[in-house]
C-alpha cells in the first residue's frame, strides 16, 4: 500500500512510504553507499526535504506551543542540512542530518498536532 499524503494544491503529493524507506537507507544501513548511489540517495533526500518544507512552513502559523516552536528548529535544521554540499562531503554525519530532518519534516506533515483555525483575513471598510 502506497501512502500519499494530502500536499498543497498544485504541489507534487508527498510519498510518506517512499520518504521513509529513504530516510531508513541513511539513517540505518550499516554502510552508507558511494558515488552515483551516494548522489542518488542525496537528491532524492533533498527533494524530499524541499517537497516538505513549505508543507510545514505552510502549517507554522496554526500550531501551538512546543509542537510549533519544534516545527521551527526542524525547519532551520533542514536549511543547514540543504546547505551543505553532501555528495562531496567525506563525513557521514552530512547524510544523517538531512536524512533526520527530513524524516522530522514528515512527521510533523503525518500528525501536525491540534491546529488553531485558520486566520482570514479582516475587511477594511473604505472610509
Amino acid at each position: 500500500m502506497i501512502a500519499l499524503l494530502q500536499a498543497r494544491s498544485g504541489s507534487a503529493p508527498i510519498d510518506a512510504d517512499h520518504i521513509r524507506r529513504t530516510c531508513a537507507q541513511a539513517l540505518w544501513e550499516p554502510a552508507l553507499p558511494n558515488g552515483e548511489e551516494r548522489a542518488h540517495l542525496v537528491g532524492c533526500l533533498r527533494g524530499q526535504t524541499q517537497l516538505l518544507m513549505p508543507e510545514i512552513q505552510q502549517l507554522l502559523p496554526r500550531m501551538q506551543g512546543e509542537h510549533q516552536r519544534t516545527a521551527q528548529h526542524v525547519i532551520a535544521s533542514a536549511n543547514r542540512a540543504l546547505a551543505i554540499d553532501i555528495v562531496t562531503a567525506r563525513q557521514a554525519d552530512a547524510l544523517h542530518d538531512l536524512a533526520t530532518a527530513c524524516r522530522a519534516l514528515l512527521v510533523l506533515h503525518e500528525f501536525p498536532s491540534p491546529l488553531k483555525a485558520p486566520q482570514t483575513p479582516v475587511p477594511v471598510r473604505p472610509d
